[in-house]
């Protein structure tokens, strides 16, 4: 699912945050 990449995308960047 493309969604789920996404989400993983946006959990990376406020991990990085």
């Amino acid at each position: 699912m493309v969604t789920i990449q996404m989400f993983h995308a946006l959990r990376y960047v406020v991990m990085g945050r």
